[in-house]
Parts: structure tokens; C-alpha cells; sequence
């Protein structure tokens, strides 16, 4: 009698290398969830490879295009896959989901193998732990756990005490960079009240970031594309938006940027994560930016529980990519009802959890914004926190509300906003006091 082989379907794997050719909206999907090794047959692993290899270096590649080296000898059995194609782009997930349930159970198949194989050799309470240990790595993702040796071994030498220390993300101002440490699989937000300045701080990190060789994806569901790149290009030129020479000197500076952008309204917190995948995988981004929280479409009934769900689902895309995301969030108007409008985590308390997931929080606060801090300042100086501050309307502050890694405090900026302009006025990080909040 011959062994029972694996689970395994090989008209379903050619099915899925038939889908990633015959439909491009879905391949970064079919990329995003499905390895090399889910493929039981070699010859389809090699397929599978060899074309992630093309898609890697030409997104739009079709079937004509397939006479690659790297694919020259498959060309007949990619024509085979096409004819197990879905038939329908509507069919793939559906592939996609039954593959990965045959891995599943192609795992377990080899574990009770193993399982017959030990039985008789180790006392049953060690096998029967053993055993729920791999269906649990099976059915719900790898986990290990450590001895505290092992992860200071990790560490113990200057790189990795420089790991735990320093920022991975840098900007090209020094000071800043040791203020605000950024980490792998960090979940960040920079908050603030409409019209403060979010996104254009966003840009300015962004840019910087790039300008020192980071790869920067930015998932922006208000801004278009265009007028992003637009607001980058007045920036590094100067321009007002008014001088066409000085856009296009920005243009020119901004264009060789590893800034990746996609733009869309309507997503919801699956999508944001494909994209966010996709950005990785494909133009391996360090950092994501995503802009803003609240348009993220989500089901749940009351507020609280979908910023609850968002903020959650975003810090588990953080740490499941580990690389770092900064999310932009709009705050309630509960500065503007209080003496000092400048935003403190408890502005964040009845935004769900949002306060407790996230690893760094940094408010934007422009004083111009609030009438009476204007009238203080313009009838009565001496009596205004800002009697300093040259023209109110330059003046822009970061307040680093919360970070796990690193000290809180307020960073102050001059903001040019006609032109989308950041320099710092001061290097120093002011102590947050009591009375200023």
C-alpha cells in the first residue's frame, strides 16, 4: 500500500501563477500573501520566483514580456497557468484562501508524522506540549519565546547598545534626531487641531527623511498626489506658488526622491495594510506615513470604538511589517474651549485607545489659529506667552506629548506656510511644565 501523500493541488497552484499574470490589480495581493514555499510542486515554486522576479523589476510586465531570462524557459508552462486562471479577477481571493488553508493542512499532515515517528520516544505530557505548541505556530502564526540571556547577547556589544538608543530614522537635523527616537514597528501619531499644520509637518519629515537616504511611503487619503508632490517642489525651490522658476528648480530637487505616494478616499484598514505591504515589499520604504486616521473607513457604531479598532490594527501593521508608522489624527475641539488651547494626551482619551497604543505622540500647536491668543498678543505683549516671537504667524510648535524611548517636551519652529517651510528656531527641548497645560 503507498504512502498518502500531502495535501496538496497543483491545478490550484498553477490557477494563482495564472492569476498574478492575467490580472495586475491583484498581484500585489497574491504577492502579499502567498511564499514561495506554498507551492507543493518544485517546478512551481521555480515559476512562482522567476516571475515576482520580472513583476520586482516591471510592475506592468504582461505575457509578451515574459521572454526574460530569468523566464525564457517557462514561457509554455506560464501559457498552461492562464489556462487555469480564475476567469474572473472576482475568484482570486478565493484562490488565495484555499491555498494557504492546503499549506495549513499540509503542516499538520507532516506534524502528525513526526508525531507518529516520536510518540514512543518522549514522555506523553512533553509530547502532547509539543504538539499544541506547533498546531498553535500552525493555525496562528510563528511565535518564540526567549531566556533574558539570549536577548542581551542580542545587545551586548556598541551596535546594539547604539540599536537601543538611537533613532533609526533620520532627518538631517540633529538635534531633532535625538529627541524623537524612532524605532522598528513603532506606532506614532502626530495630532492636532484642522488646519494647524499636519500634513505639511508630515511633508517636511518626509522629505527630510528622504534627503537622508530612507525610502518613504506615504498612504495619503485627503491630499491627491499631486498636490503633495506640489507643496514638496514649493518647499525646496522657495516658490509661493506664484514663481514658476523657483517650482521648478524645487521640482528638479525633489524628483530623484525615494518618496513613494498613493492616493485614495476610500479605503479601509485592509487596504491601507495591502498597500503598506506593498510599499515594503516593492520599493522596500523604511518608514510609512499615512494621512489621516479618521478617514480610514471602518464599521464599528460609535466613534470611539472605530479610532479603538484603527488604532490597534495599525499598531499591529507596525510591528507585523516592523517598520515604523507615523499616522496623522485630528483632534477634538476641546483645545479651543479650554485658556491654553495647546493639545495634551487627554485630548486623545476619548479617541478609543489611540493614547495607549501609540509609542510616540506629537501635537502641532500654532497660536495664530485661536482669537484671543491674536488679540493678547497684538493689544497687550507684555502679557502674552509670545511677546518673543517675532511674527505669530511663523511661529509653529512641536510638542512631544508621549515617547517610550525618549524624553517629552516642546521643539520650536519657524513655519513658513505660503511655501511649506520648516527650520528650527531653537535647539533645545523646553520641559513641559504643569502650568503650561
Amino acid at each position: 500500500m503507498q504512502p498518502k501523500p500531502p495535501p496538496h493541488n497543483i491545478d490550484l497552484e498553477m490557477a494563482i501563477i495564472g492569476d498574478f499574470i492575467e490580472y495586475p490589480e491583484k498581484r500585489d495581493e497574491i504577492m502579499l500573501n502567498i511564499r514561495k514555499d506554498y507551492f507543493y510542486k518544485t517546478e512551481n515554486q521555480q515559476l512562482y520566483q522567476a516571475i515576482l522576479k520580472v513583476y520586482s523589476e516591471n510592475p506592468k510586465f504582461d505575457l509578451t514580456t515574459l521572454s526574460n531570462p530569468e523566464t525564457k524557459g517557462f514561457a509554455y508552462q506560464y501559457v498552461k497557468c492562464l489556462d487555469s486562471s480564475a476567469g474572473s479577477s472576482l475568484h482570486v481571493s478565493g484562490h488565495i484562501k484555499e491555498l494557504i488553508e492546503i499549506v495549513n493542512r499540509r503542516d499538520l499532515f507532516f506534524l502528525g508524522m513526526k508525531i507518529v515517528d516520536t510518540c514512543d520516544k518522549f514522555p506523553s505530557i512533553k509530547t502532547k506540549q509539543a504538539i499544541e505548541l506547533q498546531i498553535n505556530k500552525i493555525t496562528d502564526g510563528k511565535f518564540e519565546i526567549k531566556k533574558i540571556s539570549e536577548i542581551v547577547e542580542q545587545n551586548n556589544d556598541e551596535a546594539g547598545f547604539n540599536r537601543l538608543t538611537t533613532t533609526i530614522l533620520k532627518s538631517g537635523n540633529e538635534y531633532w534626531d535625538k529627541m524623537v527616537i524612532t524605532k522598528p514597528g513603532q506606532f506614532n501619531l502626530i495630532a492636532g487641531r484642522p488646519s494647524q499644520g499636519k500634513t505639511a509637518f508630515m511633508l517636511h519629515l518626509a522629505k527630510a527623511n528622504s534627503i537622508c537616504g530612507h525610502r518613504v511611503g506615504i498612504i495619503s487619503l485627503e491630499m491627491p498626489e499631486t498636490s503633495l508632490a506640489t507643496r514638496m517642489a514649493m518647499s525646496e525651490g522657495g516658490s509661493y506658488g506664484t514663481e514658476f522658476d523657483k517650482y521648478l528648480v524645487g521640482c528638479n530637487k525633489i524628483y530623484n526622491l525615494p518618496i513613494y505616494i498613493n492616493d485614495n478616499e476610500n479605503y479601509k484598514l485592509e487596504q491601507i495594510a495591502n498597500i503598506a505591504n506593498a510599499m515594503i515589499v516593492r520599493h522596500n520604504c523604511d518608514v510609512l506615513y499615512i494621512d489621516y486616521l479618521q478617514l480610514i473607513k471602518e464599521d464599528s457604531q460609535t466613534l470611539y470604538q472605530q479610532v479603538t479598532n484603527l488604532s490597534k490594527g495599525l499598531k499591529h501593521l507596525a510591528k507585523k511589517t516592523t517598520k515604523p508608522i507615523y499616522c496623522l489624527a485630528q483632534l477634538s475641539r476641546s483645545t479651543e474651549t479650554r485658556a491654553n488651547h495647546r493639545p495634551m494626551l487627554s485630548d486623545l482619551r476619548d479617541s478609543g485607545y489611540i493614547e495607549q497604543d501609540a509609542d510616540i505622540v506629537i501635537f502641532i500647536y500654532r497660536p495664530c489659529k485661536y482669537e484671543d491668543i491674536i488679540l493678547t498678543y497684538k493689544t497687550k505683549p507684555d502679557k502674552s506667552e509670545f511677546k518673543d516671537v517675532e511674527n505669530l504667524d511663523n511661529y509653529f510648535e512641536t510638542i512631544i506629548g508621549k515617547q517610550r524611548e525618549g524624553e517629552v517636551g516642546i521643539y520650536k519652529w519657524y513655519y513658513d506656510p505660503k511655501r511649506n517651510f520648516f527650520a528650527p528656531l531653537e535647539n533645545k527641548l523646553e520641559v513641559i511644565q504643569e502650568n503650561i497645560f
